[in-house]
C-alpha cells in the first residue's frame, strides 16, 4: 500500500512534470493524510461521517489539479499546498453548513475512522507522557476518542497549530508562514497547545475513572 515515507521528492518533481503515474502515487500516498487533516478540522460527529469523504475526495482532486503549479516540487511542499486546499474546503462546508454544534459524545468503535486516528503517532506520543498507555485495541480506541474530544474543545489557536503540526505534519517555518508568527512564537505556542491538551486529557480520564468506580 502506498503512503506518504514511500514517496520522494523526486516522484513530487514528476508529478509536477506532468507524470499522470507520479501523480497517481502522489494521490494514493497522500489519501491518508488528506483524511487526517479533514478529520482534525472538521471534527465530525457519526452524522458527519461521510462528509468526511466527500471533503477528502474534494481535496485530493484539488491536489492533482494543482501539482503542476507546485511552488515547491518537494513532499513538504505538497503537504503545505494539500493543507491549505483541506483547510478552504473544510471552511466553505462550515460556512454552508455549519458545525456540529454541542460536543458530541465519543464514538467508541474500532471503525476506520478511529484507525486513521491512530497513524498520527506524534500527537499521541506527546500526549502518553501521562503515563496512561492503552494496552489493547478497544483501550486505544476509546483514548484517541477521548483526545479528539478534547481536542474539538481547544481554542481556535490551539486547535490550528495542532493540527497544522500533527495531522498537516508541517515545519515550524510553514506553520510561522501559515499563522503569520515567529518561529519562536509558533514554538511556544505549539507547546502550550500541547500541554494544555494533555492537562484536559488526563483530568477528563480521571474524571471517567471516577465514575467508572461509582458505578
Amino acid at each position: 500500500m502506498t503512503g506518504v515515507m514511500q514517496l520522494t521528492d523526486a516522484v513530487v518533481q514528476e508529478a509536477a512534470d506532468g507524470s499522470e503515474v507520479a501523480r497517481d502515487r502522489i494521490l494514493a500516498g497522500f489519501r491518508l493524510r488528506a483524511r487526517l487533516m479533514v478529520i482534525a478540522r472538521l471534527g465530525p460527529t457519526p452524522s458527519q461521517f461521510h462528509v468526511i469523504e466527500d471533503l477528502t475526495e474534494q481535496a485530493l482532486a484539488g491536489l492533482a489539479a494543482g501539482l503542476t503549479r507546485l511552488e515547491e516540487r518537494t513532499i513538504a511542499g505538497v503537504r503545505a499546498f494539500l493543507s491549505g486546499i483541506v483547510a478552504h474546503k473544510v471552511a466553505d462546508y462550515v460556512r454552508t453548513h455549519g458545525r456540529a454544534g454541542a460536543i458530541q459524545p465519543a464514538v467508541c468503535s474500532l471503525d476506520s475512522t478511529v484507525v486513521d486516528l491512530s497513524q498520527v503517532g506524534p500527537l499521541w506520543a506527546f500526549l502518553s507522557a501521562s503515563g496512561v498507555s492503552p494496552l489493547t485495541a478497544v483501550d486505544q480506541a476509546e483514548r484517541i476518542n477521548r483526545v479528539m474530544e478534547e481536542f474539538r474543545r481547544l481554542d481556535e489557536s490551539h486547535r490550528e497549530i495542532l493540527t497544522l503540526a500533527f495531522f498537516d505534519q508541517l515545519s515550524v517555518a510553514q506553520i510561522a508562514a501559515r499563522m503569520g508568527l515567529s518561529p519562536a512564537a509558533v514554538s511556544r505556542l505549539l507547546i502550550r497547545a500541547v500541554q494544555t491538551l494533555r492537562r484536559n486529557v488526563i483530568a477528563s480520564s480521571a474524571w471517567s475513572s471516577t465514575l467508572d468506580r461509582a458505578d
